[in-house]
């Protein structure tokens, strides 16, 4: 009999212990309001997973001093001895220098003197020269900014959050031989978009080579300008239609 009464004490233990940790017996035990505490958790998390998908696209400017676009170059160009100052930060444009035949000289910011022993006896036919060289990729943040963030999150990057950098340049061209001299005006902006559906837009977009195709177009034109101010004097400008 004692064995029988152990052995009910035992089974009727377990079924309590069954009941206590059932899923069904803990949410009886968490009030309504802690479930949608830890809904709403769950969703702000997923936004900021969402809106952490950030996409891209770009557009260039490259104009005069008077701001009309510069034209693109001719198909052939004649080959000039191109000097150069201070145009580190500008690596394709010299090689794009250099594919059209042109003799590259570098020279020292200081003094304008030749770089390298090869080119003393050169004389130059154009000067490009780097003014000035700007740059806001990523813009301050501001209370705006964090507004416009929190609202992201809040629809789920259905409303995306959007920011524009830029990197901008300010070339110098110089004819010696007329003492002529032009600035022209080189700009990138990039167009951020954080939010799950501009992602699934602007994404194929930056991934199709948007931003390569931009930096080639904008030294395309100041390849232009500077054969132009080299040939002629004048900058080849844009034709309107």
């Amino acid at each position: 009999m004692m064995r029988g009464i152990m052995q009910a004490f035992a089974k009727g233990a377990e079924r309590n212990v069954r009941l206590l940790w059932s899923p069904t017996s803990l949410r009886s035990r968490v009030p309504g309001r802690q479930r949608r505490f830890r809904a709403w958790i769950s969703i702000v998390v997923a936004g900021l997973v969402f809106v952490s998908c950030t996409s891209h696209y770009y557009t260039f400017t490259a104009e005069s001093s008077q701001g009309t676009p510069l034209a693109f170059p001719e198909r052939r160009a004649q080959p000039m001895k191109v000097c150069t100052v201070n145009l580190q930060s500008l690596p394709e444009l010299t090689e794009l220098l250099e594919a059209r035949g042109h003799d590259v000289i570098p020279l020292s910011a200081s003094d304008l003197s030749v770089q390298r022993p090869t080119d003393e006896d050169k004389a130059c036919e154009v000067v490009v020269l780097l003014e000035r060289a700007e740059s806001d990729w990523y813009p301050e943040i501001t209370n705006l900014g964090i507004a416009h963030f929190i609202l992201t999150v809040l629809t789920i990057g259905t409303i995306p959050k959007s920011e524009t950098g830029y990197v901008r340049f300010v070339l110098q061209i110089i004819q010696p031989s007329t003492r002529k001299t032009e600035r022209i005006l080189l700009e990138t902006q990039v167009h951020r978009w954080n939010g799950w559906i501009s992602y699934e837009i602007v994404r194929p977009i930056e991934m199709d080579g948007q931003y390569g195709r931009n930096r080639l177009r904008r030294n395309l034109r100041a390849l232009s300008a500077i054969e132009a101010i080299g040939t002629r004097g004048q900058l080849s400008l844009e034709k309107s239609e």
